[in-house]
């Protein structure tokens, strides 16, 4: 059973996890659009939010992953890059539709092989 919200909007996690898959954006250049890559972690805890004990993974966006979060946006977190096998705390909200996207594009591997729900990342820290 999941963590009741305290703090948060109904749809808001924060968790640590352990990313474990990472894709390479196709796009070498994309210029001034903004994008974002789902990318896939191992669910560790839960700290405050929702996420049933059937969600093993978490399937999550992160916005033009090349850069350092400081670089991305000041207030999107320390995380300098996205390496597999990190652990890294997470503020999340569950992405409700396509329509409702800060992106251009979103970029999802996974959309055909897992076309479960996916998190917007609004800050993620390395977990040490």
């Amino acid at each position: 059973m999941g963590r009741e919200l305290k703090t948060m909007s109904d749809a808001e996690v924060c968790l640590s996890g352990t990313l474990v898959d990472k894709q390479n954006c196709p796009q070498t250049n994309v210029g001034s659009r903004q994008y974002g890559l789902v990318m896939k972690y191992k669910i560790n805890e839960v700290i405050e939010g929702f996420c049933s004990n059937d969600d093993k993974f978490i399937y999550v966006i992160h916005g033009a992953p090349e850069k350092s979060r400081k670089d991305y946006h000041k207030l999107s977190g320390t995380l300098k890059h996205f390496t597999i096998g990190d652990t890294h705390l997470m503020r999340l909200k569950k992405k409700i539709s396509e329509d409702l996207s800060p992106f251009d594009e979103v970029i999802d591997p996974y959309y055909h092989s897992d076309p479960v729900s996916k998190y917007l990342c609004f800050r993620v820290d390395l977990m040490t």
